[in-house]
């Protein structure tokens, strides 16, 4: 009879051949000396990853799965391999992000000193091969109450990678990925939180997420970005129905501002001109309509992000002359 896993690694890969590999080694190497399994769920890839993925498995002997779906998307082949795990915990990863090799080691043992459901990690946004950002959490516990708030108001990440989660939550819970365009993860891991009792943080940085190259400048916005926004509305209504107290709910609005921002942001920068009048008609028509009514302005103070809330704050009773300053200075640095 196969032992159960203490781990469960899921990672979607979808036309990965160029990355898949550095990520399964990130893994093969891990000091964690207990049971953990790896599922890679090729969601209808049409390069060499379902290839490279066997190859690699029947080199290093490894008895890790490998599962195969018609194209259906992230959330899909995250659910699917939520349907085939039997991990104690688990780990979400990208196929093309990378694990310290003392990752699952860490991530474990905090779990288990701590008696916590949940464990995040400090991580690095790595954009280049000699540029990246360092995200870091100090070692701390968390009750349920401080896990949403911090998370809601962006003080602490929670998320693909750096997060161990105990299986039983999702299992008895039946959670899952629903798709969105947009917002997808945060939308699982604000629903996980609704049944984490106590939750713990690692200081080390011990997950790498690799950023795709290219200019904010120059990117492109789509009307299906929105679905960050309301993926966060449908956030809000679960935990009105949960009988959520205010302060949560307060928090939760400072992330719905801040996805609102983004939003607002993005389609500006990826206009050439876009100080005219008709740009700004399609953010009032289309994104800031999302703002929420009766702010409790309070929750926007920070010490962890000052800067981040005060930027929040000031748009959300300023949205224009907020989006304008940042959009000159935005420019100005661009032409340095």
């Amino acid at each position: 009879m196969r032992s159960i896993p203490i781990v469960s690694v899921i990672v979607p890969a979808f036309n990965a051949e160029h990355t898949i590999i550095r990520t399964l080694n990130s893994l093969l190497i891990q000091s964690f000396e207990r049971s953990f399994e790896v599922i890679v769920i090729d969601d209808g890839s049409v390069d060499n990853t379902q290839k490279l993925v066997t190859q690699f498995y029947e080199e290093n002997s490894l008895d890790w799965k490998l599962i195969s779906q018609i194209n259906a998307g992230e959330a899909s082949a995250r659910n699917t391999g939520l349907d085939h795990c039997h991990g104690r915990y688990l780990l979400f990863l990208d196929a093309d992000d990378l694990l310290h090799p003392n990752s699952l080691y860490l991530l474990v043992k905090s779990a288990e000193e701590n008696q916590s459901e949940l464990v995040f990690s400090s991580y690095r946004k790595v954009f280049s091969e000699k540029r990246y950002q360092d995200f870091n959490f100090t070692k701390s516990c968390y009750s349920s109450f401080e896990l949403m708030s911090k998370f809601f108001q962006r003080r602490i990440t929670i998320g693909i990678g750096n997060t161990l989660i105990l299986g039983d939550i999702v299992y008895k819970n039946n959670l899952r990925f629903k798709s969105y365009r947009a917002g997808t993860d945060n939308h699982f891991f604000r629903n996980l939180l609704r049944f984490v009792n106590m939750g713990s943080s690692v200081s080390e940085v011990l997950f790498y997420y690799q950023v795709n190259s290219g200019s904010i400048m120059t990117a492109t916005y789509s009307k299906s970005r929105l679905d960050s926004i309301h993926s966060v509305l449908d956030t809000r209504k679960t935990f009105i129905q949960d009988e959520a107290g205010d302060n949560v709910l307060a928090s939760l609005d400072v992330f719905l501002v801040n996805e609102i921002r983004g939003n607002a942001t993005d389609y500006l920068l990826s206009k050439p001109d876009c100080f005219t009048k008709d740009h700004w008609k399609f953010v009032t028509e289309n994104i800031l309509i999302y703002m929420p009514k009766n702010l409790d302005a309070s929750v926007f103070i920070g010490i962890e992000r000052f800067v981040w809330s005060l930027s929040n704050l000031v748009f959300y009773y300023f949205p224009r002359m907020a989006l304008y300053i940042y959009l000159l200075y935005t420019k100005m640095r661009s032409k340095i």
